[in-house]
């Protein structure tokens, strides 16, 4: 019998008040074209040496990352997974600026090497002194998706005991202007960046803490080009349904948005308003589904 999963802990870096859940109470209006996300004073997660290395989506990933790990009792997890949509844009931008301004010739290797995709989820490892299973999947808006269901099969195998997942994605100005050329952005949404790292674990009372799981990660679904969407979302007959544009009513657009959705969907189980949420990643022609469910019982 496979193992239930559970999410012990979650914590996210958005356009809302950082790493707690004002948003649930006061949330921030947003309107306009484009927003950056608040963020916290990352001297409390890093010094100033360390943090004068990093991008900042590297200070967001360990910001959520050691939250989400702290509110779980533990210190380092038995893996990481991490979802991004375009990884470190900001080192890649620096990166292919100084190669346009020098010529290609006496290229700091710097910007390059903390420019890769992977680069989050090992800043995270070698900061947490993490050795074991660690992943990156980029896959445009089912990034985090993809990442959640290897962490959801490995748990349910057996294989770990708890999982670090995160999903990360930076929106800078060049970025921003060149998605909404393509065509991603538009006027009906408001793109923003997002930070989202959850605790995985497999025992809802293997970690000492003095509360317990927010909720039960009950399933993961990834679907291509699905003609019956909406069929398989009424299988599920969940309480609730939060889609893609429920969340970025609240935290914006972005690829990485579909995390926010999950931690959003996860405190308001943890907190009993519903019972049950499916949320549903609709944005893009791959789809995503995640089911959670209450711990309780009906509330």
């Amino acid at each position: 019998m496979a193992n239930r999963i559970y999410i012990r802990s979650a914590a996210q870096i958005s356009v809302q008040k950082p790493l707690c859940e004002d948003w649930m109470t006061d949330p921030i209006p947003h309107s306009g074209e484009y927003l950056r996300s608040q963020d916290p004073d990352f001297k409390q997660f890093l010094n100033p040496m360390q943090a004068r290395r990093m991008g900042l989506i590297l200070k967001r990933a360990i910001a959520v990352s050691l939250t989400a790990l702290k509110d779980a009792g533990i210190e380092c997890p038995d893996a990481i997974f991490t979802g991004t949509g375009l990884g470190c844009m900001e080192n890649t931008e620096n990166f292919l600026s100084a190669m346009c301004r020098d010529g290609e010739e006496m290229l700091p290797p710097t910007y390059f090497m903390m420019s890769t995709h992977n680069t989050i989820s090992s800043a995270v490892a070698i900061l947490l002194r993490c050795h074991g299973y660690n992943c990156t999947y980029s896959q445009k808006d089912i990034s985090f998706e993809s990442a959640l269901l290897d962490a959801f099969i490995q748990l349910q195998a057996g294989r770990m005991g708890n999982a670090l997942v995160g999903s990360h994605d930076e929106t800078t100005p060049d970025t921003y202007r060149l998605l909404r050329g393509a065509g991603y952005f538009d006027d009906t949404v408001t793109a923003a960046e997002a930070s989202s790292a959850f605790v995985l674990s497999a025992d809802s009372g293997s970690l000492s803490l003095s509360k317990g799981p927010l909720c039960e990660l009950a399933d993961v679904q990834i679907l291509h080009l699905p003609a019956n969407l909406e069929s398989i979302v009424k299988e599920y007959n969940a309480s609730r349904i939060l889609r893609s544009s429920d969340y970025f009513t609240l935290f914006g657009k972005c690829f990485s948005a579909s995390g926010l959705g999950v931690y959003e969907a996860a405190m308001r189980i943890a907190k009993g308003l519903d019972k049950d949420i499916l949320v549903v990643n609709d944005a893009g022609e791959d789809k995503g589904l995640v089911y959670l469910k209450s711990l309780c019982g009906d509330c």
